[in-house]
């Protein structure tokens, strides 16, 4: 299958990895609505689709392959994020009713999506430099 192929595939919702969320991240980028696309990366893409670019090229291929990979990281990212911010509203929530166990193993799972999505966006940036 070749990577126009695959793009096809993911906006089309057949694609191994065509969840709704990638699918509008991807939406995005093409439509020029998502802050860290680069026009390079989206002319690439849109090229490939359109079928006035050689998909054979390296540079082509490695952006698109970019431009998805930090698609699937922003997602993620942001599904950390949103599980971190619920732990603390539950504990908050909760407050005392917690028992102290409960407030840690919250706490501990807070952090570890914290930590989860400084990761997904440390990648998202680091292909931004590529």
């Amino acid at each position: 299958m070749s990577i126009k192929d695959d793009i096809k595939s993911v906006l089309a919702g057949t694609g191994h990895d065509s969840s709704t969320s990638v699918k509008e991240e991807f939406k995005d980028v093409l439509g020029g609505t998502r802050d860290n696309a680069s026009s390079s990366i989206k002319d690439d893409i849109k090229s490939v689709l359109e079928g006035t670019r050689d998909t054979n090229s390296m540079s082509i291929k490695d952006s698109i392959k970019n431009a998805v990979g930090a698609v699937k990281d922003s997602v993620s990212e942001a599904t950390h994020k949103s599980t971190a911010e619920a732990e603390r509203t539950r504990r908050d929530v909760a407050g005392d009713t917690m028992t102290p166990g409960e407030k840690v193993a919250s706490a501990a799972n807070e952090a570890k999506n914290s930590v989860q999505a400084g990761i997904d966006h440390a990648k998202v940036e680091a292909r931004k430099e590529i």
